[in-house]
């Protein structure tokens, strides 16, 4: 209501915008839960394999298509691609940890791998936190927040990348 009221169109989109995600954030987290959301990946395996591709791509410089929002956010330029664009960058790269999270979900680790599954899951919900802190950042048009989280979001993906990295080889 407040960018509303001062005719800020471009503060009333992200805020409306962002909205809207925060509903299409809820429905695949319920039917993942519930079991009804399609397979993400066919094994635990898998899971951790394309998430492992998808992070390391966006910790290297080198994302796949699917994974720019991550490297955008990674490599901290919202500043230079605007608070719209920075909002939209958190949004794909939470759906992108949502998937993450969907995966392992449906496919639990195999018991010796238990401990270190916990830890990634923890550090990928701590990515998911610092991108709900960019996207409220992006929304008050406060870019000191903005870079500030930003780097916080860039240690908790490489710690989820460091996770996966000791993970892939021995699921």
């Amino acid at each position: 209501m407040a960018y509303q009221k001062t005719k800020n169109v471009e503060g009333f989109t992200l805020a409306f915008e962002g909205a809207f995600y925060e509903r299409e954030w809820l429905d695949p987290a319920v039917s993942a839960i519930e079991g009804s959301y399609l397979r993400v990946a066919g094994s635990y395996h898998d899971a951790l394999s394309l998430a492992r591709q998808s992070l390391h791509g966006c910790v290297t410089g080198a994302p796949g298509p699917g994974d720019i929002a991550c490297a955008q956010l990674f490599h901290q330029r919202c500043g230079a691609i605007g608070d719209q664009a920075c909002a939209n960058d958190a949004h794909a790269s939470a759906a992108q940890i949502q998937t993450f999270l969907i995966g392992l979900l449906q496919n639990p680790a195999p018991s010796a791998l238990a401990a270190k599954d916990r830890q990634l899951q923890v550090d990928l919900a701590q990515v998911d936190t610092y991108l709900l802190a960019v996207t409220d950042a992006t929304r008050s048009g406060d870019s000191v927040a903005v870079r500030s989280v930003e780097a916080s979001y860039a240690l908790a993906i490489r710690a989820a990348d460091a996770d996966l990295t000791l993970m892939v080889g021995t699921a």
